[in-house]
């Protein structure tokens, strides 16, 4: 005797309990084929094989006992309507079919690369895939992205080194080749050793710079040193008002010549760059203006009245003073507006005049 379930219920009462023939689960020509082979097989086979299971497609119609005990009916209706016998192309999926894509996950790792090698962490030692290959054994590995001239100068010792001259240092800044500049060697290698100390004790040479050196209590320290910390500021017009910018020596001077004094100008205020990190033209105007103003001006003065019985003619822009702003790219000390003053020829007392009396690291 036949097996097989039958269908009960006129053609109108099959009609209403069947599931709605939408497009997507309306069974294709191949399937009914299938169905019909299938309840032939089903009344012939009035057991089902015990070692089938749900997954043999041989033994899934509608109308086996074993179909209907072993899957779930959501799960069968996705066979029927879906998978056996639809002309819909499946893509075949390699082993790794349930991982998600890998490619993403490349891009996002060589994103992250060259973030890390743009800006590197600043926080404790430096994480190993940041670490500059070109650094020479037994040197720890630098927390600050060195341009090609400070590797070649890390080879060389400071007898082979040329520092560089007014004329040279005018060039450099005209251009705007800001990657030609360079420290002493042995300079590099105490830069790269300190800083890492540094980081150690403070975190990060930022906070170095505002506990120890200017003195500042930032208002809020943002998680991206990129940002840097927000402080409150008197003036928001930047160099305005001299409680938002503080003067002082370089610490780690580049190689210059004898009689060549390097400043650094710190501002509470951020400074407008560029998507390539440098200064916007606006900003540029508003350092050239205070430049003027507090150095250029102040040599004048001095010169009309000959405190400095060694300063000839010419103490204008270019001659007695020049300034610049590293890209972002290159700086050491991140997310804490600063422009670098070069100036020469210049007495202490006038020296100590725009630092306040503070001198630099031994």
């Amino acid at each position: 005797m036949c097996t097989a379930t039958k269908r009960t219920g006129s053609p109108e009462e099959q009609k209403n309990t069947n599931v709605p023939m939408s497009k997507k689960n309306r069974p294709n020509p191949q399937w009914r084929a299938f169905l019909k082979q299938q309840d032939a097989k089903a009344c012939s086979n009035t057991q089902a094989p015990a070692q089938q299971g749900p997954g043999d497609r041989e033994n899934l119609a509608p109308s086996n006992p074993v179909f209907k005990s072993r899957i779930s009916s959501s799960l069968r209706q996705k066979l029927v309507t879906n998978e056996v016998g639809s002309s819909t192309k499946v893509r075949k999926r390699g082993p790794g079919e349930h991982e998600p894509n890998p490619k993403p996950r490349k891009r996002r790792a060589l994103q992250e690369q060259r973030n890390a090698e743009a800006h590197p962490t600043i926080v404790g030692r430096i994480k190993p895939h940041t670490m500059n290959a070109s650094s020479p054994q037994g040197l720890e590995p630098p927390p600050f992205p060195l341009t090609e001239t400070d590797r070649e100068n890390l080879a060389r010792s400071d007898s082979e080194f040329q520092p560089h001259t007014w004329e040279n240092l005018k060039q450099i800044i005209v251009t705007n080749d800001l990657e030609s500049l360079r420290r002493w060697p042995s300079a590099i290698k105490r830069y790269i050793q300190w800083t890492n100390e540094t980081h150690t004790v403070y975190g990060s040479t930022t906070n170095y710079v505002c506990r120890e050196r200017l003195h500042w209590t930032p208002l809020l320290m943002n998680a991206n040193p990129e940002d840097g910390p927000v402080f409150e500021i008197a003036n928001p017009i930047p160099f305005v008002d001299a409680r938002d910018y503080k003067i002082l020596y370089n610490d780690w001077p580049y190689g210059l010549d004898e009689g060549i004094t390097h400043l650094v100008v710190w501002v509470k205020n951020k400074l407008a760059v560029d998507p390539q990190g440098d200064l916007e033209w606006w900003s540029r105007c508003l350092v050239e203006g205070f430049v003027k103003k507090i150095f250029v001006e102040r040599i004048e003065r001095e010169r009309k009245l000959g405190e400095n019985e060694d300063m000839g003619k010419g103490t204008g822009m270019g001659n007695r003073v020049m300034w610049f702003r590293n890209w972002t790219g290159l700086q050491s000390v991140r997310g804490l507006d600063h422009i670098h003053v070069l100036v020469r020829g210049v007495s202490r007392k006038v020296m100590d005049e725009w630092t306040g009396g503070w001198t630099p690291l031994p």
